[in-house]
């Protein structure tokens, strides 16, 4: 079973529009709600694909009650602390053109006893875990090394943990028993302080960013650019294949999927990288984040292709 935090939990609303005016009345096509963020999104897209996993995160409120009433009737694996706060509400608007904006509620905050409550929870579902996965911010409140710890503890029973995060949190966590790290390029140029538009520049930072924090792959998304991921010997790039894309939001999260797929068959970089991208791919063809067909996900899997540079 992958155990998959996922702190910050959402309702969204992904709205169709033909095109976005700005100071003015904008009709809306159609409406697709549902339970979202990025912990729900790593964890539907595995259970999508046949593989056992299951989400613990923070729900409160009002939105926080038919967010974990949708999940419960779409049956996906999940234990939530019930919190004082209120469930964030995110709004993506998806234009005829393809342009997506995004409209983010700040996070709730919670207390002291509500974060000790997660960490039992963790604790808990962490003795059935084959594999963890960190996935995005953590909500105000939150102890600054919760990360850290629920790293360490995966650690001390030898399960691997994959980082998908750029938080405060998550930056305390490095070198700390974290085996992958996967963000996109601006969150690595800023944790590096340097600009990383040219690949060599790019390759001397997975370099020294891999010998100073321990970690075993580096994995870089870029977009549409493709990916990058490192391991200390190679570096393996892929571009992900064209399709429609309907929704890109959720697409980061369906590739940590795919990196946990490869982690729990015991794959290589080159496979993790591969699965991750068919899986980022695949979400972009539905409206519902995480929400990877699996035939259309195996069929990208055949038409990605790697490269692979020794170092």
């Amino acid at each position: 079973m992958v155990l998959v935090i996922g702190e910050n939990s959402a309702w969204q609303r992904t709205l169709l529009v033909k095109k976005l005016h700005i100071d003015e009345v904008n009709r809306v096509k159609e409406v697709h709600s549902f339970a979202s963020g990025k912990g729900v999104n790593v964890v539907r897209a595995l259970l999508s694909t046949g593989f056992n996993a299951h989400v613990i995160g923070y729900a409160g409120g009002f939105t926080g009650k038919k967010f974990t009433s949708y999940l419960q009737e779409e049956k996906l694996p999940a234990s939530f602390i019930n919190i004082t706060g209120e469930t964030r509400i995110c709004s993506t608007i998806i234009e005829d053109n393809e342009k997506v904006t995004e409209l983010v509620e700040p996070a709730p905050e919670i207390t002291e006893q509500e974060s000790d409550s997660f960490l039992e929870l963790y604790e808990e579902k962490l003795n059935k875990a084959d594999a963890v996965v960190i996935s995005g911010t953590a909500v105000r409140g939150e102890a600054n090394l919760r990360y850290r710890d629920m790293a360490e503890k995966a650690g001390q029973k030898n399960i691997p943990v994959i980082l998908d995060s750029f938080s405060l949190q998550a930056k305390k966590a490095l070198g700390r028993t974290i085996n992958v790290l996967k963000i996109n390029l601006s969150e690595f140029e800023e944790l590096t302080g340097r600009r990383l538009a040219a690949y060599p520049d790019r390759l001397k930072a997975y370099i020294s960013f891999k010998k100073e924090h321990s970690i075993n792959w580096l994995i870089i998304t870029m977009g549409g650019s493709g990916v990058e991921g490192y391991n200390g010997t190679e570096v393996v790039k892929s571009v992900p294949v064209p399709v429609s894309v309907r929704n890109t939001i959720g697409s980061g999260d369906s590739f940590s999927a795919g990196v946990a797929q490869a982690i729990l068959k015991g794959e290589g970089i080159e496979q993790a990288v591969k699965r991750g991208t068919a899986m980022g791919t695949a979400n972009c063809l539905n409206y519902t984040p995480g929400m990877v067909k699996n035939e259309e996900y195996l069929e990208l899997l055949k038409k990605t292709e790697t490269a692979v540079t020794r170092i």
